[in-house]
C-alpha cells in the first residue's frame, strides 16, 4: 500500500470525527429550533395553550376548581392534535386527560363528540433523536470491518408521566423542556463517545485506507488531492444513508418547526377548550316553574332554562338594551368563539321548552363540529432538507 494511501487514511479519520463534531452541532441546532426554554417553537406553543386556559379560568367561576378543569381541557386538546412535536407524549397524555375529561361535572358518561376522536396517527415515538451515534458506529463497522466500542443508546423518553401529570400549563411546559435537554444532552454524550472511540483505535485509519483500495482500483496511483476527494465522497455517502434514516425516523431531526401567528394559535385553542366546556356542560332545557292558570284562568306555559352541567350559566341577560348585565361567560363564547348564543344576548334567555332546546342542540352541533384543520395546519412541522452533508456539516 502507497505512503500516499496511508496518509489519506489518517487525514480520512480525522475527517470522519470533524463529521460527527459537526454533526452535534446539526442536532444541537435542531434542538433549539424546537425546545429552547425561551425563543423555541414548544415555548410559544406551552405559552399560548397556558394563556389560552387563563383566558377561559378568568371568564368561569370557582375558579381554582376551574383552573384543573381548564388545564385538563388543554392537555386533551395538545393530546388530541397529536402534532409531531408532542405526539411522543403519547399514552401519559391519554391517561392525564382523555375521555373520562366528559366525566367532569356530573359523574355520569356523556357521548364524547365525534369530531373529539378523530386524531392524527402517532408517527414518531421513543427516543427524540434517536441513536446517532450507535447507527454512525454500526454503519462505520459493516462497511470498513473496523471494530469499534458501541456507545451506549440513547435513553427512551421515561419522563412522560411526570410531564402529564403536571399541575399546570407552566410546570407542563418545564417538565417538558427537562425531558428534552435530557434527550438532547444523551445525544452529545453519544456521539462525543464515538469520536472518542475513533480517536482510540489504533487500525481505523488503516482500515479506511484498505476500503478505498477495494472500492476504486488504482488508487494507490492517483494523486493524494484526489485520493482524498475520493475519500470525502465515501465517508459523505456513510454520513448521506444514516441522516436520511434519521430525517425520516426522528421528528425533530426531520422536521423544522413552523412559524405561525402565535396570537391567532391562542385564539384558536381557546375556542377549542370552550368547545370542550360546551360538551362537557351537556346543555338540555329543564323546566323551572310549573305554571297552571294565570288572571281569568287563562292557561299559561311552563317555564324552562337552558340547563348546563353547572348550572343556567348563560341566561343571565335582559336581551339587548337590558339594564341586565350579561352573562360574560355568553359574552365570550359570542365575541370570541362565535358561538350561536346571539339569540340569547339579542332576545334574552330562551324560556319554553322548545326554545331552549333548540339553543342547546345549536350549541351541542357547535361544540361538535369546530374546525380543527386551520390550527393543525399552523402547527405541523415542515420536512427540512438536510442538503449535502459536507455542505451542512461545514457551517
Amino acid at each position: 500500500m502507497s505512503d500516499d494511501l496511508l496518509t489519506a487514511g489518517v487525514e480520512l479519520k480525522g475527517y470522519v470525527t470533524t463529521l460527527l463534531g459537526n454533526l452535534e452541532k446539526d442536532v444541537d441546532k435542531q434542538f433549539d429550533k424546537w425546545c429552547d426554554p425561551v425563543t423555541g417553537y414548544l415555548a410559544h406553543l406551552i405559552g399560548c395553550y397556558e394563556g389560552a386556559q387563563n383566558d377561559q379560568v378568568s371568564v368561569l367561576r370557582e375558579q381554582e376548581q376551574e383552573r384543573q378543569r381548564a388545564l385538563q381541557r388543554a392537555l386533551f386538546l395538545l393530546n388530541f392534535l397529536a402534532i409531531g412535536a408532542t405526539a411522543w407524549l403519547g399514552v401519559a397524555l391519554e391517561k392525564a386527560a382523555g375521555p373520562r375529561l366528559f366525566f367532569e361535572y356530573e359523574q355520569v358518561g356523556l357521548a364524547l363528540p365525534t369530531n373529539w376522536l378523530r386524531k392524527l396517527p402517532k408517527e414518531f415515538d421513543g427516543a427524540l433523536f434517536g441513536n446517532l451515534g450507535k447507527d454512525i458506529t454500526n454503519a462505520l463497522v459493516g462497511v470498513l470491518n473496523e471494530k469499534l466500542a458501541q456507545p451506549e443508546e440513547v435513553a427512551a423518553v421515561d419522563g412522560r408521566t411526570v410531564i402529564a401529570q403536571s399541575p399546570d400549563m407552566k410546570r407542563f411546559g418545564f417538565n417538558l423542556h427537562q425531558e428534552i435537554r435530557k434527550q438532547k444532552d444523551s445525544v452529545r454524550k453519544i456521539i462525543d463517545s464515538t469520536i472518542e472511540n475513533i480517536n482510540r483505535s489504533t487500525t481505523f485509519s488503516s482500515s479506511i485506507s484498505k476500503k478505498l483500495k477495494e472500492i476504486r482500483h488504482g488508487i494507490e496511483r492517483m494523486p493524494y488531492p484526489t485520493i482524498i476527494g475520493i475519500g470525502h465522497d465515501f465517508i459523505n455517502s456513510i454520513f448521506e444513508v444514516q441522516r436520511k434514516k434519521w430525517a425520516g425516523s426522528y421528528f425533530f431531526y426531520g422536521f423544522d418547526p413552523p412559524k405561525p401567528n402565535w396570537v391567532r394559535v391562542q385564539s384558536q385553542l381557546e375556542k377549542m377548550i370552550w368547545a370542550i366546556w360546551v360538551a362537557q356542560q351537556n346543555f338540555r332545557a329543564t323546566r323551572v316553574m310549573q305554571q297552571k292558570t294565570g288572571p281569568f284562568s287563562i292557561s299559561l306555559p311552563d317555564l324552562y332554562c337552558l340547563q348546563g352541567a353547572q348550572g343556567n350559566l348563560l341566561s343571565t341577560t335582559g336581551g339587548f338594551g337590558s339594564g341586565i348585565k350579561d352573562s360574560p361567560i355568553t359574552v365570550r363564547l359570542f365575541e370570541r368563539c362565535n358561538a350561536p348564543v346571539q339569540q340569547i344576548l339579542l332576545k334574552g334567555p330562551p324560556a319554553t321548552y322548545a326554545a331552549c332546546a333548540e339553543q342547546a342542540d345549536k350549541l351541542r352541533i357547535w361544540a361538535n363540529t369546530v374546525d380543527t384543520n386551520e390550527i393543525r395546519s399552523m402547527l405541523k412541522g415542515v420536512r427540512r432538507d438536510p442538503g449535502p452533508v459536507d455542505r451542512v456539516f461545514s457551517d
